[in-house]
């Protein structure tokens, strides 16, 4: 049994020859482990997004051959945290955070291999009035699944497209669980339009994945 015939054998619960393994992803440091090769650029997580279009492509194919290196029978290799635009760059606030294409405040440590996220950038019913998520049926962005897509055709391993909810980012974007918990008690219209609003962003990236 092949990686893909032993994944799809147990999504359609039957009883695959062997358990199917694989990650949700792995952080560029793992794939430059991996690999042997220097992959990673200035985003050290998977969560971190990219810090630019050609980055990103070069990351997720890295990430499937690394897989497939271990051995994995599927890998992520399409992600609503990494599909940005060709002209797509971390807005920097500082040395080691930096505003990504969603509106996420992230981290880099540099120390810790890692890319974590500190805040967000919307505090107060005006920012998100001009709030903008990012669009999912960019022709660039089109053009990054097609690209990544058109690479792992054909080979032995089942890829994967990871889509967020509207809550995930939304509560990032925000700054946090902890704002966005009392935005649902007191201004819980403001909580709704917020997700509401990167919640038909998300479904667009599921939608151009499954495309």
């Amino acid at each position: 049994m092949n990686h893909r015939e032993r994944f799809f054998k147990a999504l359609e619960l039957k009883e695959p020859d062997y358990v199917p393994i694989t990650d949700l992803a792995l952080d560029p440091p793992i794939v430059d482990a991996v690999l042997g090769r220097k992959v990673s650029s200035t985003v050290l997580t998977m969560a971190g997004g990219s810090d630019s279009w050609y980055s990103s492509i070069n990351y997720r194919l890295s990430l499937v051959e690394a897989c497939k290196k271990l051995d994995f029978d599927a890998a992520s290799a399409l992600s609503d945290y990494s599909l940005t635009t060709k002209d797509y760059r971390p807005k920097y606030i500082d040395s080691k955070r930096y505003v990504d294409h969603w509106g996420r405040i992230m981290q880099t440590s540099e120390e810790a291999k890692s890319t974590y996220f500190v805040g967000g950038t919307i505090n107060s019913p005006e920012d998100l009035e001009v709030y903008e998520p990012p669009n999912p049926f960019h022709p660039d962005i089109i053009e990054m699944v097609d690209t990544i897509m058109k690479n792992v055709k054909g080979q032995d391993i089942v890829t994967m497209g990871q889509v967020h909810s509207g809550w995930h980012m939304a509560f990032q974007v925000r700054g946090g669980i902890d704002k966005i918990s009392i935005d649902f008690y007191r201004n819980p219209m403001f909580a709704r339009k917020l997700i509401d609003k990167i919640a038909k962003a998300c479904q667009g990236f599921a939608k151009v994945m499954a495309e």
